[in-house]
């Protein structure tokens, strides 16, 4: 297994912060050779679509897709397009204990306890919203480490906290969790419970409105307030982040799953498959056939 010594990689060990952001943007075809590192390392993708394999299980990568890679962990990708990602690496020193204590109890952050885990999930698609958050908050670190101005070692590290944290309640909304346990109570908590209980069965907007006793348009303005998405979005992407799954581990065909995932109709489920991920069910599956 080959260790990347890159020298974008190697700033990391010369920093006087065992934190990095690199930001990667390939105009033409990219190839990343297997490889592992010595620091834990979060990829966003922002444009482009190819194949990434990380510890021996194949993601199709897409635009909004974040992973989180453990030391040793072994991960390469490949990519058919033009291709631009953020890397942000870092070592757990670079948090106090009772930080990093806290950080390895988080949703979702199971793999910064448990190296060799292999029931973890290195892969979730962000919402907009999360994503916007991510982007802004490595800008953050990236600024810091530039200016060098007083203090800037504390706030380069409270972003990376940040970015952990927004990850962390990313995979609450959309991990296959149960996101009203972390939510105060209220009607969105509830709509919530409904939503992740019965979220491959038909659901209407209205009727939930009506299950948590708000008129449909206030309900649909204070659930985009506090998940950034509209109730409909939000189901939508939760079913289709279940389909993914489905077309990652089983052999089951693009009508199965599209059943499986509470859409009756075969060329709806694919055109809201196409919409929120950029490109067919078929084409998804076709990524991993090519690849094996």
């Amino acid at each position: 297994m080959k260790k990347i010594n890159k020298s974008n990689f190697e700033n990391i060990r010369r920093s006087s912060l065992d934190l990095l952001v690199i930001p990667v943007n390939n105009s033409i075809n990219h190839h990343l050779i297997e490889h592992k590192h010595d620091f834990y390392e979060i990829v966003y993708i922002s444009k482009g679509s190819g194949l990434h394999t990380v510890a021996k299980k194949q993601y199709p990568m897409l635009a909004g897709d974040i992973y989180l890679m453990a030391p040793d962990e072994s991960h390469s990708f490949q990519t058919d397009t033009a291709l631009e990602y953020i890397n942000i690496i870092f070592k757990e020193t670079l948090f106090d204990d009772k930080t990093w204590g806290v950080l390895t109890k988080m949703t979702g952050l199971e793999i910064l306890h448990s190296k060799n885990n292999k029931k973890a999930l290195h892969k979730l698609a962000l919402t907009p919203i999360h994503a916007k958050k991510i982007i802004d908050l490595t800008n953050t670190i990236r600024h810091e480490q530039r200016q060098k101005e007083l203090g800037w070692q504390l706030v380069a590290t409270e972003a990376c906290i940040n970015i952990l944290i927004t990850i962390s309640r990313a995979w609450i909304s959309f991990g296959h969790k149960r996101p009203h346990e972390y939510l105060q109570t209220g009607p969105i908590s509830k709509a919530l419970v409904l939503i992740h209980d019965n979220w491959n069965i038909e659901l209407s907007v209205k009727n939930l409105a009506k299950e948590v006793h708000l008129s449909q348009n206030y309900f649909g303005e204070q659930f985009k307030d506090t998940l950034g998405l509209t109730p409909q979005q939000y189901i939508n992407k939760l079913r289709i982040d279940h389909a993914r799954l489905l077309l990652e581990e089983n052999n089951l065909s693009i009508s199965a799953i599209a059943e499986a995932t509470g859409y009756e109709d075969n060329s709806y489920f694919s055109r809201v498959f196409k919409k929120i991920c950029g490109l067919s069910p078929q084409a998804y599956k076709k990524m991993l056939l090519t690849a094996e």
